[in-house]
């Protein structure tokens, strides 16, 4: 919910779980506050409030792998969106699997109590060998660069990982500074196939 869709200020810390209301009082669901940011109030749910704990941060990761295993099954695609922020119930939070290793993205400041928790859920559940974040919270101008993604769980990655998607080899730096998704930037010719980097 964006701040100018509110009929005043939140006058709560970021992170707290609020009940959400139309104009006319009726109950739409919960939230967590996000005070300062654009989008004020990230949904968690729709009914009566609940506790948002670690058990149900946790619970959560699991729901978004299962679904993920029933839709993609046994393929061979190694690049994959394993969480989704909002669609999966964890507003400001999203998780890419590059291979073996996974890449954490952090977009609210409002994920910052349960941002651990869910991290430590997604790594154990993935078995991943590694775990980067990339906070994406503060917005950079045009002339600075990103600082690198920062090693949270697990080993280190290559600098030159391969992954798969849909039968497309790509070429990886899961600690690259970049945004999410897999994008052209250049090719190179190994034997008979063509790779392309993600930046």
């Amino acid at each position: 919910m964006f701040k100018d869709a509110l009929l005043r200020p939140l006058a709560v810390p970021s992170g707290q779980v609020i009940a959400v209301a139309d104009e006319d009082g009726h109950r739409l669901g919960w939230g967590l506050a996000d005070k300062d940011a654009t989008v004020s109030v990230r949904m968690l749910g729709h009914g009566e409030k609940k506790e948002f704990d670690a058990a149900e941060v946790r619970a959560r990761v699991e729901s978004a792998f299962s679904r993920r295993a029933v839709l993609l099954g046994d393929t061979l695609t190694s690049a994959r969106r394993l969480i989704h922020g909002e669609g999966d119930g964890l507003p400001g939070f999203a998780v890419d699997k590059l291979g073996d290793y996974l890449v954490a993205y952090k977009y609210a400041q409002c994920t910052e109590a349960w941002l651990e928790t869910a991290m430590d859920a997604v790594f154990e559940v993935s078995g991943a060998k590694g775990m980067y974040l990339q906070d994406r919270v503060r917005s950079v101008s045009a002339e600075e660069r990103r600082p690198k993604a920062e090693l949270v769980r697990g080993s280190v990655a290559p600098p030159e990982y391969e992954v798969d998607e849909d039968g497309l080899r790509f070429i990886v730096d899961p600690s690259a500074p970049v945004s999410p998704g897999l994008f052209r930037s250049e090719e190179r010719r190994v034997g008979k196939e063509c790779r392309s980097r993600w930046s």
